[in-house]
């Protein structure tokens, strides 16, 4: 058949008008079209190139399309796409010296290369490897349930500060700036807010290796971490509401990195001090601990920690309209263990998401002999079952993001509703769209005699419910009474 085909007429003259279709229509691409974007004209390659650059391959006398894009715009290939500088991979040209400035980070900090290509990877979906300022203009039209910020006024006053630095383009996603998107809150070192020191914070913010330093920062206190696939880690440190989309571009990211890996930048690191960073949500989840000790391990009484929300706080900013039930208190890293505060019986114990994160939500209730529930959320495995009884101090379950969670924390929960303690019954109800039963958590663990972070619970005897407190953050320290 085929040589029927060749052989006659209408064979050759189809034949001549496929070749002519898949060579001269590549080369009438290549020469007369142009593409501007935002007043820069772009190659072809990175206009047809949606995504990864596609491999140099010969032409497809049978598909025009197939020739331009991988002929005429393809990239040399080794084992997997070579990355050309900058444009190939749909990312600026001087995206080259930021992968030298994250690879170069990440090496002054002794992480290994799977991580450096996590950072990569992160930067190439945060950003496209871009080092973006932020006009402070949040613009909740384009999605009526986007979540609103805490303090707008404040933060993205701050965030346009910005734009007073070098970057690359402007954005207007919440208060994110730089390569890996990173809000106000994360520009916090010791004592220097965007609140209280808001030019050197968003000079920080603002910087590349900050940036990374700070990403890095995070990452290394995932718990096996190394384990882990790249865009779960990636998603594990920036809480991403597309938690797929890394996955999508770790390759791109592995390319750049065997490409520079030589060429890292010579970087000099800041001193966080006892700062540990903030999650990828749209509120802080870590603050700078007090004292000398070590940072934010939950409920362990050698260590340190912060309350990152209060009881009966309003349902603004990620809370999407709810009103919190209980405290938050910052794990410090993925997994610790979260201990028993009282003698008690378990009522309920669920394990979470094996991964740490999403539903269902791990959770135990601990219910002590007045009848005084005390529950503890988000958790991941649980070490303790129904109906057994449990003593102050026993390590209860691991401290995670399972459920309607937006960063590792631990949820607590004082439920009075069964109690037969009348100081308990005493207590402030919250609002009226909370569980009449709900009482703060710090000050009913108070009257059971544990008091788990002092400056929060002698703040909330002088506020009203629901007030804001004096600070965004609480530095808490565990008293010796945790473990009795």
């Amino acid at each position: 058949m085929k040589e029927l085909f060749l052989n006659s007429k209408i064979g050759v003259g189809l034949l001549a008008v496929i070749i002519a279709v898949a060579l001269l229509i590549p080369i009438a691409v290549v020469t007369g079209v142009g593409t501007v974007v935002a007043g820069t004209a772009i190659g072809v390659g990175a206009a047809l190139n949606e995504g990864p650059a596609n491999c140099k391959a010969p032409p497809n006398l049978f598909d025009a399309w197939e020739t331009v894009r991988d002929f005429v715009t393809g990239v040399d290939c080794t084992d997997t796409c070579a990355v050309a500088d900058g444009a190939a991979n749909n990312i600026p040209a001087n995206s080259a010296e930021y992968v030298k400035t994250i690879i170069g980070t990440g090496k002054a900090m002794g992480v290994s290369d799977k991580g450096q290509v996590i950072a990569i990877t992160t930067a190439l979906v945060e950003s496209n490897l871009k080092n973006y300022a932020n006009d402070g203009i949040y613009d909740t039209s384009r999605n009526p349930a986007d979540r609103t910020l805490v303090k707008p006024d404040v933060t993205l006053g701050f965030i346009k500060l910005s734009l007073g630095f070098p970057h690359d383009a402007v954005g207007s996603d919440a208060s994110s700036v730089g390569l890996f998107q990173q809000q106000a809150w994360w520009g916090t070192v010791g004592s220097s807010t965007y609140e209280n020191d808001p030019q050197n914070a968003i000079k920080r913010l603002m910087d590349p290796v900050f940036q990374a330093q700070k990403f890095y920062d995070k990452m290394l206190g995932i718990a096996n971490w190394e384990q882990m696939d790249y865009g779960v880690v990636a998603q594990r440190v920036q809480v991403s509401a597309v938690p797929t989309a890394y996955a999508k571009r770790v390759a791109e990211a592995q390319s750049l990195f065997a490409q520079y890996k030589g060429e890292a930048a010579t970087v000099q690191l800041y001193d966080l001090g006892k700062n540990v960073a903030a999650g990828g949500g749209d509120s802080p989840s870590t603050a700078p601990a007090c004292g000398t000790g070590g940072t934010g391990l939950v409920l362990d009484k050698s260590r340190l920690y912060q309350v990152t929300a209060q009881w009966a706080q309003p349902g603004v900013g990620i809370r999407q309209g709810r009103v919190h039930g209980g405290m938050d208190i910052d794990c410090g890293n993925d997994f610790e263990n979260v201990y028993a505060p009282v003698d008690g019986v378990i009522v309920l114990s669920t394990n979470g998401n094996p991964s740490g994160s999403g539903t269902p939500e791990g959770h135990v209730y601990i219910k002590t002999a007045d009848g005084t529930k005390i529950i503890f959320r988000h958790l991941r495995n649980t070490f303790v079952k129904a109906g057994s009884p449990v003593t102050a101090g026993t390590a209860v379950g691991e401290c995670a993001n399972t459920g309607n969670s937006y960063g590792t924390h631990l949820h607590i929960e004082a439920d009075v509703s069964g109690s037969t303690n009348p100081a308990l019954k005493a207590l402030p109800s919250g609002p009226g769209s909370l569980s009449p039963g709900l009482r703060d958590p710090a000050l009913a663990l108070q009257i059971l005699g544990v008091d788990i972070c002092p400056p929060y619970t002698a703040n909330r005897k002088t506020v009203g419910v629901g007030a804001s407190l004096p600070g965004t953050y609480l530095a808490c320290w565990p008293p010796q009474e945790w473990v009795r």
